[in-house]
Parts: C-alpha cells; sequence; structure tokens
C-alpha cells in the first residue's frame, strides 16, 4: 500500500450518500494537474462530512489518501481520504 498526498482542486460539489448501518461517505472529483495543458481527474471518497457543504468546486485542497496498486495500470482506494482547504498561491506570500 502507498500513501500519497495530492494537491488540486475540487472540480465537482462534494456528493453525500448514506450507505448501509448509517455512516455517511463524501465523494468528490479532484483535478490534478499533471502538466500546463493536461489534468487528471481522480474520483475519492472521504467520511470527513465537514467536508460537505464547506468546500466548493475550484477550492485548492491537500487530500491525504492510501492506494494499493493490482496493476500499472489500476491503483485502488484503501482509505478514505482526508482533505484539507489550502490557500490559494497568492495568499502565500
Amino acid at each position: 500500500m502507498n500513501s500519497v498526498q495530492l494537491v488540486g482542486r475540487l472540480a465537482t460539489e462534494i456528493d453525500l450518500k448514506e450507505v448501509t448501518g448509517g455512516s455517511k461517505v463524501c465523494s468528490f472529483i479532484l483535478a490534478v494537474d499533471r502538466s500546463a495543458e493536461e489534468a487528471d481527474f481522480l474520483i475519492l471518497p472521504t467520511t470527513q462530512e465537514t467536508t460537505y457543504g464547506l468546500l466548493a468546486p475550484g477550492v485548492v485542497v491537500l487530500v491525504d489518501q492510501a492506494l494499493a496498486a493490482e496493476s500499472r495500470a489500476r491503483l485502488e482506494v484503501q482509505t478514505p481520504a482526508a482533505v484539507r482547504p489550502l490557500p490559494e498561491p497568492h495568499e502565500l506570500f
């Protein structure tokens, strides 16, 4: 299993669903720049209900995620993402 940190922008609203047993899971699409012209779009789950309604599309976030590689072409999410909003790059200075 690999632990990764991704910085990207939320590409969608956060979707909140109730699952078996009454627990809730949020999911979202994260846009991560690959280059100036390309981005990867990743669908990620989180159990942090606090992210629902607080983060909007376009917000820059840091995501901590555990992934397992089934093959070189396929990654499987192993744990829910931990999501933290980051300041806009111009706000860092």
